[in-house]
């Protein structure tokens, strides 16, 4: 779902996503960072997953870096009908990939899972076979839809994030 309502944060101060590449501040006491991006479909939108989405990443970059930044994501892959829905009550596995310094210099990931859109969650255990990554669920009948939560550390020890609330819809 394309988020129209976009806006990067950082320092309490929000900034258009577009100004990423000249968020970072030239001079510093630190060189550890955090951004932080906030999305959810503006009110016109007909849009009715991902109702939410945050992802923040933390990684060391100093002025002086030359290079791409650290920023490593985790990418979900459910196989979904072609209305973008899975089947309730069913054991699903999804396949995920991570892109970014982690996709080969992984310390720790962990997802988790919530079918009441993010007011509870459970732990959801990853499993690598042949190095691909999956996780199995299994939706509750009665559950509407599914929402994920993953957090990664790379070895440097940067992090990243994410919440995707109504990752996708269960019938």
């Amino acid at each position: 779902a394309r988020a129209e309502a976009s806006a990067m944060l950082r320092s309490k101060r929000s900034v258009g996503i577009s100004r990423l590449a000249t968020m970072l501040p030239t001079e510093t006491t630190s060189p550890r960072r955090t951004l932080t991006v906030r999305t959810r479909p503006s009110k016109s939108s007909n849009c009715t997953t991902t109702s939410r989405l945050t992802a923040a990443w933390t990684f060391t970059s100093t002025p002086s870096d030359a290079g791409p930044l650290p920023l490593s994501t985790v990418r979900f892959h459910p196989k979904l009908t072609p209305t973008g829905t899975a089947p309730a009550g069913r054991r699903t596995t999804i396949p995920l990939s991570l892109q970014g310094p982690a996709a080969t210099d992984l310390k720790s990931l962990t997802v988790k899972v919530s079918y009441d859109a993010g007011k509870t969650w459970s732990p959801a255990p990853v499993t690598t076979t042949h190095g691909k990554r999956t996780l199995t669920l299994t939706h509750p009948e009665n559950a509407r839809s599914v929402s994920l939560k993953s957090t990664l550390t790379d070895t440097t020890g940067n992090t990243y994030a994410v919440t995707i609330r109504k990752a996708f819809l269960l019938t």
